[in-house]
């Protein structure tokens, strides 16, 4: 009965995996040299929202890091 449930267990943990796994497929792509920057905003060091298409046609350089 133990190794039953276990199967059953172990098999529906797998169907469920797959399931994720093939929803998540090819929804991120990686940018290629010379595609667009991705939109998207960032909150300066006063709080406020920049969006990078503020920027659009102007050289950008972005520096992320942290300190761990």
């Amino acid at each position: 009965m133990k190794k039953q449930r276990l199967l059953l267990t172990l098999i529906c943990i797998a169907l469920s995996l797959t399931f994720l796994l093939s929803t998540f497929e090819g929804t991120v792509t990686a940018a290629e040299v010379g595609d667009n920057a991705p939109l998207f905003n960032l909150k300066d060091l006063d709080g406020k929202d920049v969006y990078l298409s503020t920027f659009k046609g102007k050289y950008v350089f972005l520096n992320f890091w942290t300190s761990w």
